[in-house]
């Protein structure tokens, strides 16, 4: 993916808007000197209105994890930001669609949503959430990531920081058991969720 990056070697489906592709583009853009900086993508009209919550869409992304693979010891909260996320914050845009093949599509087991509540008061409220809905809760000492388990289900929360303060961009991982939490839990979560949420992105209705 980096080595089509590089070169360029893209194409975008015919429903990406211009502008869209224009932000997408500059996103993109392997020289450091050149490519858009946070400030100038949150100062861009069309990405502003996209993250307006009136106007956002679902809508699904291909990604899959594992319980093996993912570390929720890892990163630090803000670290983990990179151009596909903030890309799939904005509504109607899934940007893995342009590198993905036919073998990766429907392996996604993840939730996103933004929010303006501040870091303390969403891992507060995720870790009430799961303890009212019998999960088993463990915290990631380095990250402040939260993984929980019920029986065959387990959870992992990351909360990132994109605008400090400003803007925090929240993914539920479903790690084991994702048939039985989107027939038995996901409905309890997102509507203990609400609250918090300014708008859902590239989720599974």
């Amino acid at each position: 993916m980096c080595k089509k990056i590089s070169r360029r070697d893209y194409q975008f489906p015919e429903w990406i808007s211009k502008p869209a592709r224009f932000v997408i583009h500059k996103l993109l853009d392997p020289n450091p000197e050149t490519r858009i900086s946070l400030e100038s993508l949150f100062g861009n009209a069309w990405f502003k209105k996209s993250l307006n919550p009136e106007t956002a869409e679902e809508n699904a992304l291909g990604l899959s994890y594992v319980k093996s693979s993912y570390n929720y010891e890892g990163s630090k909260k803000s670290s983990g930001v990179t151009a596909f996320d903030i890309i799939s914050m904005s509504s109607g845009l899934d940007l893995t669609r342009l590198f993905e093949t036919t073998s990766d599509l429907g392996s996604k087991r993840e939730k996103r949503f933004s929010s303006s509540a501040r870091v303390e008061v969403v891992e507060e409220k995720v870790k009430e959430v799961g303890g009212v809905l019998g999960f088993k809760i463990e915290v990631g000492k380095s990250n402040g990531a939260i993984a929980l388990v019920k029986g065959k289900v387990a959870l992992v929360f990351e909360v990132l920081e994109i605008v400090p303060h400003e803007l925090l961009f929240v993914a539920v991982k479903v790690v084991e058991g994702a048939l039985e939490f989107e027939e038995h839990h996901w409905g309890d979560w997102k509507d203990a969720l609400q609250d918090l949420v300014l708008s859902w992105h590239n989720q599974e209705s």
